[in-house]
């Protein structure tokens, strides 16, 4: 049942950063709004992974990839996005490969559930 409550909040923080940059003035560049509104989308599609979660035997080996998504894509959109409201300074390291990571894996925890509700997976 927690894992509803953790699903629910997840779409409610997005729904929230949502509203909080829905503005194009706001971002210095299309590029980081963009890269903004992907983090809130990811963190959509993390929420509604909790919520399938919920169902399995055992929902952590799932919910462990939609965490580490959100980790990794979300949080730092919001943190770059951030950044980018107060015109401070750009990150001056690269994150696109830790946004991959985290794109991928949401893909890999709905793949997980996909295939345990097929019956390929046993645990």
């Amino acid at each position: 049942m927690a894992w509803h409550y953790v699903g629910v909040g997840s779409f409610g923080t997005g729904l929230l950063f949502g509203m909080i940059g829905r503005k194009r003035i706001y971002f210095s560049n299309r590029q980081q709004y963009n890269k903004y509104h992907f983090g809130v989308f990811c963190q959509f599609l993390s929420g509604f992974g909790f919520i399938l979660t919920r169902k399995t035997k055992n929902p952590m080996h799932a919910g462990a990839f939609f965490i580490s998504g959100t980790l990794c894509n979300s949080l730092l959109a919001y943190y770059e996005g951030y950044r980018d409201h107060r015109e401070y300074a750009p990150l001056e390291y690269d994150t696109a490969t830790v946004r991959l990571f985290g794109f991928y894996s949401i893909l890999s925890g709905f793949a997980l559930l996909t295939l345990r509700s097929a019956g390929y997976m046993i645990f």
